[in-house]
């Protein structure tokens, strides 16, 4: 067994453990208004969405207001170019990158305001180390905990979970 790392624990204990964190961080962010701020936002972004693809080819439609065969094939034609050239060029190099920042500036206010409270609970009670918190985290597949991935970013940048486990290690 060599490379096992024996003061790692493994195996079904832990992985309920920071499943039923999950589940628990789940529900009362879900339940809060850092949930209601998430999901509003969500819907905001597919509006975006949807309107960014749809106003273009609109406003070529207003300028030919008569319904001809051609200014349909204008329309669809031009409606085509606009959805190539939006979702290969504007949304990876602007709505992407600014999606992901307001969605990072939700989780950390999600992480500071919920997240890292239940956190330090779980560390406290279960004593497990924070890389296997980390990964049973990041190895959860389940499609009604949506916030798993972002919780174990944030953890590795707070500093405070690192002392708290060194403390824990001290102690027993």
């Amino acid at each position: 067994l060599a490379g096992v790392d024996r003061a790692t624990p493994t195996g079904s204990v832990p992985r309920r453990q920071v499943r039923e964190f999950a589940n628990r961080v789940e529900r009362i962010t879900n339940s809060s208004t850092y949930g209601l701020n998430w999901r509003l936002w969500g819907v905001l972004y597919l509006l975006g969405l949807a309107a960014g693809l749809a106003l273009p080819p609109f406003l070529i439609a207003a300028v030919i207001p008569v319904p001809t065969p051609i200014a349909v094939g204008i329309f669809t034609l031009s409606g085509a170019a606009w959805a190539f050239l939006f979702w290969t060029k504007l949304k990876p190099r602007w709505i992407e990158p600014l999606r992901l920042r307001t969605a990072y500036a939700i989780a950390r206010r999600c992480y500071r305001g919920v997240w890292r409270r239940e956190l330090l609970q779980l560390v406290r009670s279960s004593h497990l180390p924070l890389r296997v918190i980390e990964n049973e985290l990041e190895a959860i597949e389940d499609e009604n905990i949506t916030n798993d991935d972002w919780i174990a970013m944030l953890m590795r940048e707070d500093p405070a979970l690192t002392l708290l486990e060194m403390a824990q290690g001290f102690l027993h």
